[in-house]
Parts: C-alpha cells; structure tokens; sequence
C-alpha cells in the first residue's frame, strides 16, 4: 500500500489562486437574464417622491420603489390588524421593519458609520433619526484637548466647547447648529446633512469624511465658512424635501409597527395584572397542566379565563395563541409568568432599597422558622423613617444552617453588603430574648455592635411581656394547676361531637372554651375569658353530661371530678384574678405589636401595665366577693381539712414559740395570689428597664416648654456625646432652645409634643434646615425597633406560600413571591410600563415590545 502524500504549502497556494481566478471568469447570475434599462431620475419623479424639490438625488429614488407595494399591499388590512386579535407578524413588511428593528439599536454616535458613502437603508434612517439624535452636545468634550504650538513656539491647548453648536448673529441673537454632530468615538464633529447627502469620497479633516473635523484651533472659521457654502445650503435643502417625503413613507410602516406593539403590550398587561392579584395575597400560580379549559390549569390560567369572559381582547388572544404548544409565542405560558415573578419581586425589593438609602438611618431584626421543606428561614424585616413616620420592611428570608451567634452575624452582614446598605448606618436591632440572639458578650447583637457601635440591642418588647407571664405562670404550684385545670377543660369537651355539642347549647351565643398555647399568650388571655363570662353555663354542661346514663362512666365520672374542681373557690377566685390580669397584658402586648410603635409609647404602656398590677395587690378582697357571687355556697378548701400540727425540735437554748398556722383565706392569700402578682410585677419592672433607659436619653424633646436651660444643655450634651458621629453638641442646644420658642407660637395647649409629633411638625413646615440636629435625633429615636413581631408575621406569609403542595418551590421564587405578598402595598403601586419595558429589555424577544 502507497504512501499517502501532502502538498506543499507553496503548492497549495498555487493552486488556490489558480481556482480563484477561475471562479472570477466565471459569468454573473444576472448576465443570464434581461433587465429593463430605467432612467434613475424618472424612476424617481414617478415614484412617491413625486413633488419633491428639484434638489433632490437621483441616486435615492429605487429605494422605496418596494416600500410603495409593501405599503400599498398591507395598508388594506392595516386597520383589521390593529382592531382584532388576529394580529400576523407576516403582515408586516418584511424588507422594511427588519430595517425598524435596526432603528432601535442604532447607535446615537455617528462615528460608528465609517464608511466612506452611506448606504440607502441607514442614510434613511438618519433621517428618520433626525440630527438630534446624533448631535450628543452634552457630552463630555474633555477627552478632546490637542495641543499645538503658536509663532512662539509656545504649547497650547483646544478642545471642543458647546459653543461651537450655537451660532452668534450680529444683532447679539443665536441660533442653534441643529446640523453639527458630534462623535465621542472619532472625537470630531460632523455635518448632519454633508455626511448623509455628499457622495463625493473626501479625505482629511472635514465635516463629511468619516474622519470628521477635529481642529478646534480654526473651529469658529471653519463652521462659517461652511454653512455659508452653496453645497451646505444645497444638501440642507434636500434634507429637508427627503425627510418629508420619508416620513409620508415610513408612517403607514410606523403605525402598523407600533400597533403590533400595543397589542402585545395589552397582553402583559393582563398577565402582570394577574400576577400581581396572586402574588399579593399569596396564592399558588400553577396547577396539574398548563392547557387553557383545563379545570386542573391552576390560578394563574384561571384568571386568565375568568377575565377573558368579560374582556373581548384576551378573549380573542386566547382563542388565537392558546395551546399552540412549544415555539408558538402567546406570552401565557409558566415560563413568562416566572419572568414576571422575578422582574416584579426584584422590583420591589429595589424601592424598599432606594427608601433604606433615603431614610439613612434604620434598624434590623431577623428571627428564625423551618419551612415546610425542612430549610430553617431566616427572615429580614428593616425599620426606617420614611416620610416622617416610622416603618417596618421585609427584605427576605434566607436560608440558614445553624444558629450560632457568628453565622448568622456573617449572614447578616454579607447580606447588607449585598444590598450596598451601610451597616454604618444601624441605630439599633431587636431580636428575641435566646441567648445566641440577646448575649451580651458573644451574642448577635455583640456582634453586630462590633461593627458598628451604635447599632444599640432593644429586646422584643412582646417576647418580654411574654417572659413575664411565663414566669408568674411558674412561681407556685397552684397557678401551673390552675392552667392545667384549663386546658383538661377544654380538651374534655372538644373530645367529642356529643360533649361540645352539649356546651354550645348551655352556653346559647356566648363564647366557647379556647385552646391554650405555649408561645401565644393572647390564646391563654382568650381562653380564661371565654371561661370567664360563661363560668356556670360550662359548670351546667358539666352537671348534664354528669347526670346522663347515656354517657359513659368514665365520662360521667370525669365530668363529676372537673365540675369539683370548678366549685372550688380558689379557683373561681383565680379565674377572676387572671381575667383581668391577662386581659391588661394581652390589650398591652396588641399595642406592643403595632409596627410603627415608638420607644416612648412602649415605655409608658410598660409603666400604665406595671401600675395596673400593683394596684391589682390591693383588690383580693374584691375578687372574693365577686367569685362568691358566682358560686355562693363555695368555700376554701382547707376549711374541710384537719391539719396535722408539725412538732419541731428546738435546741437548749431557744425558747417555744408559737407556729404560725395559715388556713383558708389567709393561705391561698400569702401562698397563691400575692407570690403571682409580685412576680409579675417584679419582673416586669427588669424588663423594662432597657426601655427606660433609651428612652430617658430622648425624653427631653417631649419637655421642651418646662424643661430648665441647664438641664437642657446638660441633656443634648449626653445625647450628643453618646451619637458622636451624627449630631453636633452645641447646635442641638441652640436648637433645642429655638425649637422651644418656635413650638410656644402654637396657641394649643393639649398639643401633642411626643417626638414623633415634633419629627412630624418638623417635616411638615420644612423645617430640617433651621433644626437638623433635632431632625436627625428624633429620626434616629424613631428608626429604633421595639419589637419583632413583623417577622413573626412574614412567618405566617412563609406558610401561605410554602404550604403542603409547593414544597419543592426553590428559594429565589420563594423570596420573590414573599416580598411581593408581605409588601403587597409597594407592589400595587407598581407601574406597567415600567414592568413591560423591564421584561423586554431583560433579553431579545420574538415579540416587539419596545418604540
């Protein structure tokens, strides 16, 4: 078998351009056909542009000799086109809005057109353009410095200033050079009008090569001597006839375009609008399929449908592009629901930024739940002032790993950094009251303060009030008795039809037994009084269900043991005591909970609820008379008990004393009611401390009119010192004491003088020029977060979204569609265009959407 040989590189060359020059003996395409000799500029006169100045080329007219047909051939169906749904991208014209198409990406330099002689396609779209869009005479004109040397041989510079762009006459008016345009990558100006219409080739520096004009010494000269030239004045003319007649073209093909726009436009319309309606109030979007008539489409095409049958418009779409099935755009499909999902959710989250920035100053809480997909969410929630008035945000859940103090400190600040939020800029951060969370030293807020020292911690002013009814909940035995005794109530009657069915008939319309719970205390405030003001309707149920033989023994005999239990007269007297007791903390904790709360406000209901308790102390008496009321012939249960005297052993040299023996109303009085009222109040006064004392440090705002001068000064000093970076001592003071005078003017003496009054008053009488420092203080009291009970409820939100049936939803759509239902208010107030124009420009569509 034979070698196989290579040719050389010679030889192959060789032979290339032997085939080369065969192929260019070879006869053209067209020499095999006979064309019709037509004279260009009767061509011309004949066509549209019949009527146009007799300045006009001759090398122009064979252009739109196609457009004519194209537009002569569409214009009949151009209004059903427009009027109905059945909307044909083919009856467009093909050869001339693909030339539309490049219309939208034309560059605004002209210095991308470097060829030496325009084509027809883009000298008619300069035209179209205009010279307006290419003039760029605000741009920055200091990368065209040159330097040249005068007679004495000494450099100096020239650049292009704006003033070349104007005209001076000699009666002192201008007129602008709508003509020049400049080219910021040439770094020259051009003649709008030489540079479409002059065919000549031209070399050098002038105002028509492609080149341009760059010698800014002679600039002045050279443009008068130029637009006072008899060619200057001839190709403006002819501009100007070509615009005109162009625009007479080019309209019918515009308007056809912009309808298809339009059309397509109404549609997303539709679509963002569902979207937004199902995000906002949490709702699933897909369902089995995706096939429109399908009852199983889900609520997304569902809508769609709903609304179809009362909107003609998507009507007609549907019965158009539905179902068509993959390659067929009809802009319905899960795909472009998806799109928008992400467009509006990253949307949202871009204004609450931009409100963060505004606002300056702002603070974080972030509280933790599993999903139900076994991911542990960490949520964001951010408050800030925002038009004079406190506000809570949701950012985003993310998702974490572990609850160490340090991870979720790194979680939290690389995701401030994320969003390019200052973390110089957090005045405070609320968190529950775990350890990791609330450690002084190695806790979260430790951390945080690391990085910026005034970020101060504010405990969760609701998880406190929590604590402190845990705490009295636990401090003897007959209140953990009490509330076991609650619970055996209600789940002996919701464990069957039969009972419950028997106690909402004693109880006629009233209120039926509540369940207890760990975590809410409102449920445990729910359930003493719904046991409360239906005490012997429930004591009657349990009597009916003792006495029937229908019942079962044991339920009978359960029944006898609870109905025992309910004649006791401690426990009636507990029933009342704790009645009004969570009642005053559960109407505290509600308003504890209003997100735009400030500190001021929770201090005072801290001190009103601690008075309330102490005064509480004093009213056992009244307790008594009111649970004998109920029960008349109840009694303590100790008056039926013989007691054993303990013996004690005494030493040599003690004496015998007599033992103090309590029984009855004495002992439930010392040994159950004041060790729960005192622990109460003792605990409540710890946690509330904190909250005086940030508040004490802003509290001289609220007493301006009696505060003293010394003690003024004195005060802005320490608030001064304390917020170093962001308010001046001595300015404070002397607008503290302008302020003073300034609020005397108000004739109103039950004026409101809370700091979020005055913060208001400030903003309202635009005011933050003659007392910034003030300004700025009272909007970083007001920034301050008093609880976390926002991000208790985006928990809620997480629920709704991520239930049982999208489990798999992955975490990006979950962020989007969390923001956009917990922020539902900043989502209505989205625009639709701006939406739409988003959606277009985030890739090319096979749709136009934008002009």
């Amino acid at each position: 078998m034979s070698k196989r040989t290579y040719l050389s590189g010679s030889e192959k060359r060789k032979r290339l351009a032997i085939q080369k020059e065969n192929i260019s003996k070879l006869p053209k395409l067209t020499s095999f056909f006979t064309l019709e000799e037509t004279n260009r500029q009767t061509e011309f006169s004949t066509s549209l542009y019949q009527g146009t100045s007799k300045f006009e080329s001759p090398e122009i007219g064979p252009t739109y000799n196609d457009t004519t047909s194209v537009l002569s051939s569409s214009a009949p169906n151009l209004t059903t086109a427009v009027n109905t749904s059945e909307f044909k991208t083919s009856s467009l014209s093909n050869c001339d809005l693909k030339n539309t198409h490049i219309i939208e990406n034309i560059s605004h330099d002209p210095g991308t057109y470097c060829d030496d002689i325009l084509t027809e396609v883009k000298r008619d779209i300069w035209i179209l353009k205009g010279p307006e869009f290419f003039q760029n005479k605000n741009s920055d004109f200091s990368e065209t410095f040159t330097c040249f040397s005068d007679v004495c041989g000494k450099t100096k510079t020239r650049s292009l200033t704006r003033n070349v762009f104007t005209r001076k006459l000699k009666n002192g008016e201008c007129v602008e050079r709508s003509w020049l345009i400049y080219s910021p990558l040439k770094k020259s100006v051009y003649c709008y009008c030489c540079r479409i219409f002059n065919h000549t080739i031209t070399i050098g520096n002038t105002l028509s090569s492609s080149n341009g004009y760059k010698d800014w010494k002679h600039i002045s000269n050279f443009l008068m001597e130029h637009e006072n030239s008899s060619l200057h004045k001839h190709l403006m003319m002819k501009y100007v006839s070509r615009s005109k007649t162009i625009a007479r073209v080019d309209n019918g093909l515009i308007s056809q375009y912009n309808a298809e726009i339009n059309y397509w436009k109404n549609v997303l319309k539709r679509i963002v609008a569902v979207v937004k309606f199902l995000a906002s109030r949490g709702l699933g979007f897909r369902g089995d399929d995706e096939l429109l008539g399908s009852q199983n489409n889900g609520n997304y095409l569902g809508c769609l449908e709903l609304i179809s049958e009362f909107d003609p418009f998507l009507a007609d779409h549907i019965q158009n592009y539905g179902n068509r099935g993959k390659g067929s755009t009809s802009y319905l499909s899960a795909n472009i629901c998806n799109e928008f999902i992400n467009i509006m959710g990253k949307k949202v989250l871009t204004t609450i930024i931009s409100e963060i920035k505004a606002a300056k100053y702002y603070s974080i809480s972030v509280d933790s739940t599993p999903d139900l997909s076994h991911v542990d969410q960490l949520t964001f929630i951010v408050r800030f002032v925002k038009d004079g008035k406190p506000i809570e945000r949701f950012l985003q859940f993310l998702p974490i790993e572990e609850h160490k103090a340090q991870y979720i400190a790194d979680t939290v600040l690389n995701f401030l950094e994320n969003l390019k939020i200052p973390i110089k800029n957090c005045r405070g951060q609320s968190y529950d009251n775990a350890a990791n969370m609330a450690g002084k030293y190695s806790g979260l807020q430790a951390r945080i303060k690391e990085q910026c020292k005034f970020a101060i911690f504010v405990p969760c002013a609701a998880h406190s009030l929590n604590l402190v009814g845990v705490q009295a909940v636990g401090c003897v035995t007959e209140a953990v008795a009490y509330f076991q005794f609650v619970q055996k109530l209600f789940n002996f009657f919701s464990g069957s039809t039969n009972r419950w069915k028997i106690l909402k008939e004693c109880l006629g319309g009233k209120k039926v037994l509540k369940i207890l719970s760990e975590t809410r205390w409102s449920a445990r405030a729910d359930a003493i009084n719904a046991l409360h003001n239906s005490y012997n309707h429930i004591f009657e149920a349990l009597l009916l269900i003792a006495k029937n033989t229908d019942q079962s023994a044991e339920t009978r005999n359960e029944a006898q043991s609870i109905g025992k239990k309910m004649e006791k007269l401690e426990t009636i007297i507990l029933t009342k005591t704790w009645n009004d007791l969570l009642g005053a903390i559960n109407k505290t904790s509600l308003s504890l909970q209003n997100n735009t709360i400030t500190m001021d406000i929770a201090t005072k209901l801290f001190a009103s609820l601690r008075e309330y308790i102490s005064n509480a102390r004093n009213n056992f008496d009244q307790y008594e008379s009111a649970a004998k009321e109920i029960n008349p012939n109840s009694d303590y249960k100790d008056k039926f008990q013989r007691k054993r005297i303990r013996s004690t052993r005494i030493t040599f040299l003690e004496k015998p004393s007599e033992t103090v023996q309590l029984d009855g109303k004495e002992k439930f009085y010392v040994e159950t009611f004041l060790p729960i009222i005192d622990t109460l109040n003792t605990h409540l006064m710890q946690r509330s401390e904190l909250y005086k004392e940030i508040n004490e440090r802003f509290s001289f705002f609220t007493q301006l009119q009696t505060i003293e001068p010394d003690h003024l000064k004195q005060k802005c000093k320490e608030l001064a010192d304390f917020y170093c970076e962001d308010i001046n001592t001595n300015e404070l003071n002397s607008e503290c004491s302008h302020l003073r005078e300034y609020l005397k003017t108000f004739k109103n003496e039950s004026m409101d003088l809370s700091i979020l009054a005055i913060h208001s008053l400030i903003k309202a009488d635009k005011l933050a020029e003659t007392f910034p420092n003030v300004e700025v203080a009272t909007r970083i009291f007001l920034c301050l977060m008093i609880t976390n009970c926002s991000g208790e409820r985006s928990f809620s939100q997480l629920k709704r979204i991520k239930n049982e049936l999208r489990t798999t939803m992955l975490q990006e759509r979950l962020t989007n569609l969390s923001i956009m239902c917990i922020e539902s208010d900043l989502l209505q107030i989205l625009d639709f265009e701006d939406i739409i124009e988003d959606f277009a420009q985030q890739k090319s569509r096979k749709k136009p959407l934008l002009t």
